[in-house]
């Protein structure tokens, strides 16, 4: 049985809850203030600890990039911000209301690293089903310019099982850009498109941001976080290493920093 995923929408869907999903109502924040706030983050997994004493705060308005080793508790951070996993002592809140709170979760949405969406939807179908869940009218004209910004074209009307990975991170990007929560989460979702989608897409989180929403980026991609002069938090071991806290300076290069902080010993390799 496959399980699709619309948008990692962050509460379950259960019988009783469609009527919640469609009453979804988006709150805006003006810029300048702290949308999320995470503090005193520890959580274990299988008495494993995964993230250690995280605290750090998002503003409205920001872009700000985690960049982290496979395995350092990125994923793991976001679905404690997004309530898929939470700790009890530790407290997060979205535009100063806790995480749990269903008025929070409807301020955020994540577009994950993976892409388990309906395949046997259209593009087109798709992204009409997540504006009718988050119950804001579809703005049919920005929907227009954001297929012809990712080139999807025709590709728009046909079923997403066809697609390839790239097209259907472009789908994601279009639905997060064209519904426009407060806080849009991107869990990696760059991987995989052209350069013509890369670079519309960091156009378009400038864009974003100028209206007071804030992006928090999960990231590789050293060097978009240089392109996009976001703030970047570097993230090893399950906890922050890194917080520049401002846009970075020109002098600074986000993978000479991710280096010295994450490689403690240099190592030699060879294949003989």
């Amino acid at each position: 049985m496959k399980i699709f995923v619309l948008f990692r929408i962050p509460f379950y869907i259960r019988k009783n809850e469609y009527a919640i999903l469609k009453s979804i109502v988006l709150l805006k924040n003006k810029g300048g203030k702290n949308l999320l706030q995470v503090t005193s983050l520890t959580f274990f997994y299988n008495k494993q600890k995964i993230l250690d004493n995280i605290n750090f705060e998002i503003m409205a308005g920001e872009v700000v990039c985690l960049a982290g080793p496979n395995g350092s508790g990125k994923t793991t951070l976001i679905k404690n911000i997004m309530n898929i996993l939470f700790d009890d002592s530790s407290k997060i809140t979205i535009n100063h209301i806790e995480n749990t709170d269903l008025k929070a979760q409807k301020m955020m949405m994540y577009l994950s690293s993976e892409s388990y969406l309906p395949e046997f939807l259209t593009g087109k179908e798709y992204i009409h089903l997540m504006c009718k869940m988050y119950h804001i009218t579809v703005n049919e004209p920005l929907l227009l310019k954001l297929t012809e910004y990712y080139s999807m074209g025709e590709k728009f009307n046909h079923i997403i099982e066809s697609y390839s990975h790239g097209m259907k991170k472009k789908i994601q990007l279009i639905g997060g850009f064209l519904i426009q929560p407060p806080l849009l989460i991107i869990d990696e979702t760059l991987n995989g498109i052209d350069m013509e989608a890369r670079e519309v897409t960091k156009e378009l989180i400038h864009k974003y941001t100028e209206k007071g929403n804030a992006i928090l980026l999960c990231t590789h991609d050293f060097s978009l976080v240089e392109e996009l002069e976001a703030r970047a938090v570097l993230l090893n071991e399950g906890a922050i290493q890194y917080d520049s806290k401002e846009y970075l300076k020109e002098e600074e290069s986000i993978s000479k920093l991710f280096s010295s902080l994450v490689l403690k010993e240099v190592k030699q390799y060879d294949l003989d």
